[in-house]
């Protein structure tokens, strides 16, 4: 099997490699050559999924401590399945059948939050949702912590969690538990129905964006959709929000708009080769779709160049001194709107080289830049989360970027049915208002036009 070497095609390779090793053990038994066809990506792949498929045939071969080592590097780079497994063998190492390590639930706790906070809505198995099962084991593990140190902090994080999943046996009980025992308030509401709704307000989890999501009758099936949402760096700050943007903008996508699943790529914490890949198979389907329509949608950090002439999106294991790491913003508006019929590109980042809280992504970058406009054409919009120097903040309130919030409020109480000009006026509104009364500063979303349709764009259906 001859094998690729450029970044389009790794991660089709890997993903080949993957299935060649399931064929190997599930249909011809043969688990020792299973494992010699993933140990040979390891050395040329940060696919977490290989990892995670290795660790998977090293329980199945008695390998406990290789198993658990496979999982840990799989969730660091980004999977899921892998991440899962690792909170599920801190809870109860005999989930790995001859596991030698003590419970420890605090980092389980570690491991299933960020599951329980990316939201992926793809990620089920056989039995249902994983995610809901996971804040399942959150409500039960806080709880224990605080039977064992009586700690309130722990008791509120049980109920907040178990608050969003309610309705699951398991946390039913736990929580009708907490009620009799006079815990969080209980004793001041007369029923448990009227304690339940009470916590349901206090901590609820989602924004009023995340839920009630309308549901549009039409279909776009000509629109095609990339969205990146890069919360967790290796090397960076964290953006906060950055997957639940994504996720929920997924949603609107999807539901509100009518573009089918199938037509939508999203990425939650994407690699350099990850993001490569994927902008490369996005170009492809357009291509091949000349009539096409393309949405891009990003959040996470941006990275002024050094000669202010253009702008970087910074992938998960990028460096914010090397902006040559990242991807420059214009190479992939000109690719994309080459390729479609109309194209509108989504940022919420700043290129001034500052995070969601105004602070500088790196001391060694310490003022911020001012950015030229990118060069569109070919029906191309491009509808940026602020202005010049300025920061594009979190909105810690609703748990979104502000101005993923509030672009996302406009297609909910429009329900999708919504121009572009209407879109950003009251997103650039909304915003401005916003940041000056929560951040104290400015942000001014902004909006650039190509020359060719300058005097039409505001009447174009979002």
């Amino acid at each position: 099997m001859a094998m690729a070497t450029t970044d389009n095609t790794k991660e089709l390779k890997f993903a080949a490699y993957m299935n060649y090793a399931s064929i190997l053990y599930n249909k011809e038994e043969n688990i020792n050559e299973a494992v010699s066809v993933l140990q040979s990506c390891l050395r040329s792949t940060e696919y977490g999924g290989v990892r995670r498929q290795l660790g998977e045939l090293y329980e199945k071969m008695g390998r406990p401590n290789d198993a658990l080592r496979m999982y840990s590097i799989g969730a660091k780079y980004g999977d899921l399945d892998a991440l899962y497994h690792l909170g599920m063998a801190y809870m109860n190492p005999s989930t790995i059948d001859g596991l030698s390590i003590n419970p420890d639930k605090k980092l389980a706790i570690e491991c299933f939050t960020k599951i329980a906070e990316i939201n992926d809505p793809n990620f089920t198995d056989f039995f249902g949702s994983k995610t809901g099962r996971v804040i399942r084991y959150l409500n039960s593990l806080y709880a224990e912590l605080y039977y064992e140190t009586y700690n309130e902090t722990y008791l509120n994080q049980s109920i907040r969690w178990g608050s969003r999943y309610s309705d699951d046996l398991f946390v039913c009980d736990l929580l009708q538990q907490l009620y009799q025992e006079g815990l969080s308030d209980s004793k001041e509401f007369k029923t448990y129905d009227d304690w339940l709704k009470h916590i349901k307000k206090k901590y609820a989890i989602d924004s009023d964006v995340d839920v009630e999501v309308p549901i549009a009758k039409s279909k776009r099936p000509n629109t095609y959709v990339l969205i990146v949402a890069n919360e967790d760096y290796e090397f960076e700050a964290k953006v906060p929000f950055a997957a639940r943007d994504g996720n929920i903008f997924f949603k609107y996508i999807n539901q509100t708009l009518g573009v089918p699943k199938e037509n939508i790529r999203l990425l939650t914490n994407a690699s350099l080769n990850k993001f490569k890949y994927e902008l490369s198979w996005f170009n492809d389907v357009l291509k091949t779709h000349p009539k096409s329509k393309a949405i891009v949608f990003y959040a996470g950090h941006g990275l002024p160049s050094e000669d202010s002439t253009t702008s970087y999106l910074l992938p998960t294991d990028g460096y914010a001194k090397n902006v040559h790491s990242g991807l420059d913003i214009s190479e992939i508006i000109s690719s994309v709107s080459k390729n479609s019929e109309q194209s509108l590109f989504i940022f919420d980042a700043c290129f001034s080289g500052a995070k969601r809280d105004g602070k500088m992504i790196t001391a060694a970058r310490g003022v911020a830049i001012k950015q030229s406009k990118p060069i569109l054409q070919n029906n191309s919009i491009v509808f940026s989360a602020c202005s010049g120097t300025e920061t594009a903040y979190s909105y810690d309130d609703q748990q979104h970027g502000l101005f993923t919030y509030y672009l996302l409020k406009s297609l909910k109480d429009n329900k999708g049915k919504i121009t572009l000009g209407e879109l950003s006026d009251h997103v650039i509104s909304e915003v401005t208002k916003t940041s000056i009364d929560v951040n104290k500063k400015i942000q001014t979303p902004n909006i650039t036009v190509s020359d060719d349709i300058k005097a039409s764009w505001r009447n174009i259906d979002f």
